[in-house]
């Protein structure tokens, strides 16, 4: 899947080699470990898990979260699932609820960093 992930962004959605492998890099955690380990799902039957993998898991289970790096995750994420749109394996409506996801797991994340990086809470 990450073959051909890395075709479309390429010679669809014209972007540079190095901008798409960081984006996989990034998709790594969450499809290997995430999904894979923890849900034990695919990315196709997972749309309910995007918002938990944002908002909790990522910025708790890796050591190197921080605000950049979790947008940068949603934005590998969003072109992940424009892909699998795409190529027909997610509906319309799936694909505006796995966005909503995003959003909602991006503010989550957030919230729980600037908590995290407030030093008056301990």
């Amino acid at each position: 899947m990450l073959a051909a992930f890395k075709k479309y962004m390429i010679d669809v959605k014209d972007l540079s080699g190095k901008t798409v492998k960081r984006h996989i890099e990034h998709l790594d955690f969450y499809l290997n470990i995430y999904l894979a380990e923890y849900e034990k799902v695919t990315p196709i039957n997972s749309v309910e898990s995007i918002e938990n993998f944002l908002g909790n898991f990522f910025v708790r289970k890796n050591l190197m979260s921080s605000h950049t790096s979790l947008k940068q995750n949603g934005s590998a994420l969003k072109k992940l699932y424009q892909f699998l749109y795409d190529a027909g394996e997610i509906s319309k409506i799936e694909f505006t609820e796995i966005n909503e996801f995003i959003r909602t797991g991006l503010q989550e994340g957030e919230e729980y960093l600037s908590f995290i990086d407030d030093e008056s809470w301990f």
